[in-house]
C-alpha cells in the first residue's frame, strides 16, 4: 500500500477503532466511547519535580499538540473536573512546578465528551522530590 493510500485509509478508519462503553454490561449506559485502539508511546522523565525537566515535558507536549491540533478537547489536572481546551492547547504552565514537592499530573484527551475515550491523548504524572528519593533517604 502506498504511503498516501495508507494514510487515507487510516484517516477514514479511525472511528472503527472505537469501542462503545460498557459493551459487556447490558444494564449500564452505552452512550459513550469506552475504549479506543491506538498505538501508544511512553516517555519517562526521572526527576519530574525539577523545573528544567518540567520544561522538557512542556516542550514534548507543545510538539505533540502541534501535530494533534484541535483534536485535543479536554484537560483534567490533579483530580479536577475536566475542562474544555481552546484550540487543543492548554497553557503549558500547567506543567510548571511551584516547588520541589509539587506533583505534576495532567490528562489531555480527544473524546467527544469528557467521559469518552479518544484516539489522541497526552498523560503526565511526575513524582515529588521526596517520592523519588530512595526509601532509606526519606
Amino acid at each position: 500500500m502506498a504511503d498516501l493510500t495508507y494514510l487515507e485509509w487510516a484517516n477514514s478508519a479511525q472511528t472503527d477503532a472505537q469501542i462503545k462503553g460498557a459493551i459487556l454490561e447490558p444494564d449500564l449506559p452505552h452512550d459513550y466511547v469506552g475504549a479506543a485502539l491506538v498505538v501508544r508511546a511512553s516517555l519517562f522523565f526521572p526527576n519530574a519535580y525539577r523545573s528544567d525537566v518540567r520544561a522538557e515535558i512542556a516542550n514534548c507536549f507543545e510538539q505533540y499538540s502541534a501535530f494533534a491540533g484541535e483534536r485535543l478537547r479536554w484537560i483534567t489536572q490533579d483530580g479536577t473536573r475536566p475542562s474544555a481546551l481552546k484550540g487543543g492547547r492548554p497553557n503549558t504552565k500547567v506543567f510548571a512546578p511551584k516547588s520541589e514537592n509539587d506533583l505534576v499530573s495532567a490528562f489531555i484527551s480527544s473524546g467527544e465528551k469528557t467521559s469518552d475515550a479518544g484516539l489522541w491523548e497526552f498523560r503526565v504524572f511526575g513524582l515529588m522530590k521526596w517520592q523519588e528519593a530512595p526509601a532509606e533517604q526519606r
